[in-house]
């Protein structure tokens, strides 16, 4: 079963799918394909597809395709041995999942390589914000307060996100204009009270179209990789941001790298303090985060989440 959200990617997406198409046609490659109708209609989807008996599922999108569909399935409440295993085929703007799991973008390499990928066991991270019982689920990286605040300004530019180039150079714009917040964070077994710049909390390593905020994250562990920046002049920040891409970014002072299984938020001031998910704004702070374990079933290559 194919997910297609034509959305994805600017509209990239479906330019995506039909080069794959030809090629399952090609080889006579049985398949269906469903297709989202609008905005967040994915998680209708993810959650059809979990009642069904398919053998396997692929998102035809991206980073907050997949998010969505993942919500679907754990919405459920299904047991991750009875959901069916997902992947994903490259077709969004960051596509930071696959670049995670290693997965190839060239149809024909895909479609080769996929039939024989072993299923696999994926963490997820959960979100539940103070005054609502409503949960969200992730399958790449949290971020919040600076990451939070930005993914609100972008979600304004969609445009932004398909040139890397421009992304980068709007992280760095932003950054002269966020006040970081009074706020304190904890874990089991950290807890730092301060002016906070950025809290990032992964399942997967990379995030923001290539960053590596949590090097050591692993989607097949039973712990989310954290990285805590406090408050840092602006010069300074831009000076180090390199280390967000070469998974460095520990070195730096100020800059705490640690693992935990939940995560608090709780902001000491009226100012918001925004969540964001897979690259998709979620709410505001306090917030708790929640690590679960091989929450679903993923098909990818063998060694892929760089484990």
């Amino acid at each position: 079963m194919f997910l297609l959200n034509p959305q994805a990617g600017q509209g990239k997406a479906l330019e995506r799918w039909a080069r794959l198409e030809s090629v399952l046609l090609a080889r006579s490659f049985p398949y269906q394909l469903w297709e989202s109708e609008g905005p967040k209609d994915m998680v209708r989807l993810g959650r059809e597809a979990a009642l069904g008996k398919w053998k396997r599922v692929v998102v035809v999108g991206g980073d907050g395709s997949l998010h969505e569909v993942v919500n679907g399935l754990l919405a459920t409440g299904i047991p991750a041995d009875r959901l069916p295993p997902i992947s994903l085929f490259p077709a969004g703007s960051g596509n930071d999942w696959v670049r995670s799991w290693d997965i190839p973008h060239q149809p024909v390499k895909w479609l080769e390589q996929a039939q024989f990928w072993p299923i696999q066991s994926h963490g997820a991270g959960e979100i539940t914000q103070a005054g609502t019982k409503e949960k969200r689920f992730f399958a790449g990286v949290c971020g919040i307060a600076y990451d939070g605040w930005l993914t609100r300004h972008i979600e304004e530019r969609p445009s932004v996100k398909q040139n890397q180039l421009v992304y980068i150079l709007m992280t760095l714009k932003h950054r002269a204009a966020f006040k970081a917040p009074r706020a304190t964070v904890s874990t089991e077994s950290f807890r730092l009270e301060g002016d906070i710049l950025s809290v990032n909390a992964g399942v997967v390593p990379f995030s923001g179209g290539g960053m590596r905020l949590v090097p050591h994250a692993r989607p097949k562990g039973t712990a989310f990789a954290i990285t805590v920046i406090e408050n840092m002049p602006t010069w300074l920040a831009v000076l180090r941001f390199r280390r967000a891409f070469d998974g460095s970014l520990g070195k730096v002072k100020g800059v705490h790298t640690l693992t935990g299984e939940t995560l608090q938020f709780e902001p000491q001031g009226d100012q918001p303090v925004y969540i964001e998910a897979d690259g998709e704004p979620i709410g505001v702070c306090p917030c708790s985060l929640r690590f679960l374990p091989g929450a679903f079933r993923v098909f990818a290559p063998p060694g892929g989440d760089r484990s």
